[in-house]
């Protein structure tokens, strides 16, 4: 997905400042896409040029004036266009699994210590996501909104939620991987049979 399609795809459903649009990728657009202001705005700035969105400004007292955006029919044309297309499976990129994988040159304290950090900061930020559904969904009955992007954001939002559990799920089971390996990172043997049935517990389990 392109930042572009992005912000098609969310002024296909409402009229929003860059601000508004900003506040809905800290929010369910977050778990699957992150960009900031200052990369919004240009691209605002060269959908407008390209005839896909429009804009008004809104005159405000005592502070700027707001530029309100909303899609047009060549937009809409485009955003058709690009969700009709087959979908490429995501190229992953992930720091603390990089890290992870050369976790053999640390002791095994270290080792089930970081994995323990991340354990942490995987529970908080599990912790975050949950409320923020739960926030979201106590004001949509509140405004008893029925609407189709309401139900399919919910559903990304819910699977996200769902891989973060399986993360936290992993870090648990390496942990104890490590532990029951402790033998290996200490003295750099290990009885083989025990080393096959880890093997074998790993693919298993995981």
């Amino acid at each position: 997905m392109s930042l572009r399609h992005g912000l098609l795809g969310l002024l296909s459903d409402w009229e929003a400042s860059g601000y508004d649009i900003k506040q809905e990728f800290d929010g369910f657009v977050s778990v699957f896409w992150h960009s900031n202001l200052s990369q919004i705005y240009p691209e605002l700035t060269k959908l407008e040029q390209d005839g896909f969105i429009k804009s008004r400004l809104i005159e405000q007292t005592g502070k700027p004036d707001k530029k309100l955006y909303t899609i047009t029919n060549d937009g809409k044309s485009e955003l058709v266009k690009w969700l009709s297309k087959p979908s490429t499976l995501p190229k992953r990129k992930d720091a603390f699994l990089m890290q992870s994988f050369f976790m053999d040159q640390l002791s095994a304290d270290e080792t089930i210590f970081q994995l323990q950090t991340f354990q942490k900061q995987q529970q908080e930020k599990l912790t975050a996501m949950n409320a923020f559904l739960a926030e979201s969904l106590a004001s949509i009955r509140e405004r008893r909104q029925v609407k189709k992007r309401v139900l399919i954001a919910s559903a990304v939002y819910a699977h996200a939620i769902q891989q973060e559990k399986l993360y936290l799920e992993w870090a648990e089971q390496t942990q104890r991987l490590i532990e029951q390996a402790r033998p290996l990172w200490e003295t750099g043997e290990m009885d083989y049979e025990l080393f096959e049935q880890l093997l074998v517990s790993v693919h298993n389990s995981f």
